[in-house]
């Protein structure tokens, strides 16, 4: 997805892993071919013996210990409609409630705002700090939002809304912090995301935690030395406090997905196998399962897969046949995991995976009679799954071109029925 409701980035072909770095670019390649089973690559500092599972054209390996549905289900589609007409929108979480959370903008303005759908459908523009930019990113079980925005003077906060109804509340940034971003946040309210610190000496971005009233700098792989010049964003926090994202690994700044087990504690998760490859964490459950994306090689050029990490092993998650590029955005804690599939631009599909020892399946085959529709009848193709509850309610968008060539993009809520 991007950030704050602008425009999709244009298509982008990779010729070497150097060319995908933080924030990773979605590729294009060739489809690999087989099964990868081989060593992790070794994370900074640290010893290892992992296994890479994935899968390929030839068939499944299966992971012990992980149940994947008995049969699939189908899909009832809701349209989670936008006030004043929007074009652009961006759905980025969904509750145990069915509350939905992201933000909506038109195609040609560069600010956007931060957006609430209710169980019922109905459309809540949240409150702001100003007419200005805002987003929502996340909404916990009791209702507590989290996300940023922009002041009167163009400055950026992280926000915390404590229901719909509440003016935003501003969380504090690091000390020399400036541009504060709020991602995540659990049932305990303990919410992750970045702030950056600029300084004398530094100038760079950091995960934080917000906890009991604090900021707290997680830091950056490699301890206090080089801090000053890397990168950390954290993306997700569990029920156990635990959490998750990517750190620059070394001073070429290459991006490793990480898990931070307490604030003092981080760890390296790793990549596929390769040389110079990226990974990023995005998700993870109250098993510890954690998902995301990350590189790897197929001959001279380098694409992306969705990727899972779980009871130390890194899966491959695969793409559906033909495609080159997937991702996994969400999970919750059945451990059904969803996402997008890509071939190119103008066909990108939103996905399930059932298991982690399970192929992706298109989203847009499960659909019940009608498929997506929106509010004027017309129909939508999944583009994008982005999030999924407890009750394996799934928030996706949908993309149609207009007559320019202009994508349209609308919200759909699915809700599961027994085939």
């Amino acid at each position: 997805m991007g950030d704050g409701c602008q425009p999709v980035a244009a298509e982008h072909r990779l010729k070497s892993s150097n060319e995908l770095r933080w924030p990773a670019e979605l590729g294009m390649s060739h489809r690999r071919g087989g099964i990868k089973i081989g060593p992790l690559s070794k994370p900074q500092g640290a010893k290892m013996n992992r296994t890479v599972i994935g899968f390929g054209a030839t068939g499944l390996l299966a992971l012990a210990g992980l149940n994947a549905h008995a049969a699939l289900t189908t899909y009832t589609c809701t349209h989670l409609a936008t006030e004043g007409g929007h074009n652009i929108v961006e759905p980025y979480a969904i509750n145990r409630r069915g509350v939905a959370v992201g933000c909506c903008s038109y195609s040609n303005q560069f600010s956007s705002g931060a957006t609430l759908w209710k169980g019922n459908g109905q459309t809540v523009e949240l409150h702001s700090l100003s007419k200005s930019h805002s987003v929502s990113y996340d909404v916990n079980d009791q209702g507590q939002i989290v996300g940023y925005g922009m002041d009167d003077v163009r400055e950026q906060h992280a926000l915390v809304w404590s229901d719909h109804r509440a003016v935003p509340h501003k969380l504090i940034p690091l000390p020399d912090g400036v541009a504060p971003k709020a991602r995540a946040l659990n049932n305990k309210g303990h919410i992750v995301g970045t702030s950056g610190i600029v300084n004398n000496t530094t100038n760079t971005v950091h995960a934080v935690l917000w906890r009991d009233g604090r900021v707290i700098d997680l830091g950056t792989l490699g301890g206090r030395k080089g801090q000053h010049l890397k990168r950390s964003e954290a993306r997700d926090i569990n029920a156990a406090g635990v959490i998750v994202g990517t750190s620059d690994a070394d001073r070429r700044r290459t991006p490793h997905a990480v898990r931070w087990d307490n604030p003092r504690t981080i760890v390296d998760l790793g990549t596929l196998p390769g040389t110079d490859l990226i990974s990023h964490a995005v998700a993870i459950n109250s098993t510890a399962t954690i998902v995301g994306h990350g590189s790897y090689q197929t001959g001279d050029l380098t694409n992306v897969h969705a990727i899972a990490w779980h009871g130390g092993a890194v899966i491959d998650l695969g793409a559906l046949p033909g495609d080159g590029t997937s991702r996994a955005t969400a999970l919750n804690d059945e451990g059904v995991v969803v996402g997008f599939s890509r071939l190119d631009y103008l066909k990108e599909r939103a996905v399930i995976w059932y298991g982690l020892d399970q192929p992706p399946v298109d989203l847009n085959t499960l659909l019940s009679a009608g498929g997506c529709i929106d509010d004027e009848g017309e129909p939508y193709p999944l583009h994008r799954a982005t999030s999924i509850n407890s009750h394996n309610e799934i928030l996706v968008m949908g993309m149609v071109r207009d007559f320019a060539g202009d994508p349209k993009y609308r919200i759909f809520r699915l809700k599961p029925v027994a085939r």
